[in-house]
């Protein structure tokens, strides 16, 4: 029988002592390392004439052009921009009159609002909004005024929220 030659025995390192090294290498790289704070420091660019010049007061934009459209106590339909009364009109459809001027000032009223955003560039969206006494030939009157004055991205809301600025006509005084 041949016998297998043997392979000369290697002696085994020590890793105890290699893992102790590494710990405190990375212990000391933690310690001694200097972070980059971020808090505490505030970059800012002040004026350089001593904000002796005036701010510029922007007005607000508006995001949306609303037509309120909501019935009244005494039995009349009243028609609101942006919060402001444009016209009253009877609640029967049947005594509403064709294209009355009031629809054309509730259309020019809108055009005049109507104007592409600074920030997006298009036009303020139009929302008719109406309650649900309301007939809806006054919403599709409403819809003609706008149109006829080249208001074209209307949209129409329907919440059955009374706005409190407008009112309903019910108010106690």
């Amino acid at each position: 029988m041949a016998k297998i030659p043997e392979e000369p025995q290697q002696d085994e390192l020590p890793m105890t002592p290699m893992i102790d090294v590494i710990f405190q290498l990375v212990i000391f790289f933690m310690c001694s390392g200097h972070f980059k704070q971020i808090e505490g420091k505030l970059q800012s660019y002040l004026p350089k004439d001593k904000g002796l010049n005036p701010i510029p007061v922007m007005e607000p934009e508006l995001r949306e052009i609303r037509i309120i459209l909501r019935t009244q106590a005494n039995n009349t339909i009243s028609a609101h921009v942006e919060k402001r009364p444009i016209a009253n009109f009877p609640a029967d459809p049947k005594k509403l009159r064709g294209i009355a001027k009031e629809w054309d000032n509730l259309g020019a009223e809108v055009a005049s609002l109507y104007r592409p955003s600074a920030a997006t560039n298009r036009p303020i969206p139009v929302k008719i909004d109406a309650d649900g006494k309301v007939p809806f030939q006054y919403v599709v009157s409403s819809l003609d005024a706008c149109l006829r004055n080249g208001v074209k991205d209307i949209e129409f809301v329907g919440s059955g929220k009374v706005h409190e600025k407008v009112g309903t006509g019910s108010e106690k005084k």
